[in-house]
């Protein structure tokens, strides 16, 4: 009998994301800070590199610095949730999946932007 399973395909997502390296911080509640460095982002969400594990449904703020052209940055605050969080031994460390929520119409517009420019 012949394998009916669907020929595997790239990674299936809603948005489309671009690789993002750079420093972030992740703003717990309480006050406290997590410094984190970014790997990846889409306007559905931010992927990380953390040295400590994250529970999965924890919500949480980040604070990221796009890079926008000509020159300059900008900088925005955003709630997140994380999705996924798994031990990475190459990365040395934790990568997290944290999904938007409620992203503002001026951060998602900034996201848009990065994206376009780094096509």
């Amino acid at each position: 009998m012949a394998d009916e399973s669907p020929t595997p395909t790239p990674e299936n997502r809603r948005h489309e994301r671009r690789a993002l390296r750079s420093q972030a911080t992740l703003l717990l509640p309480g006050g406290m800070t997590f410094p984190v460095q970014t790997v990846d982002i889409s306007v559905g969400g931010v992927g990380v590199l953390a040295p400590a594990n994250a529970r999965i449904g924890t919500r949480v703020s980040i604070r990221l610095t796009l890079p926008v052209r000509p020159v300059g940055t900008t900088t925005f605050d955003a709630p997140v949730t994380v999705v996924h969080s798994v031990l990475s031994r190459r990365e040395e460390g934790f990568k997290i999946g944290l999904q938007f929520v409620d992203l503002e119409a001026r951060s998602a517009s900034a996201i848009r932007h990065y994206i376009a420019i780094h096509s």
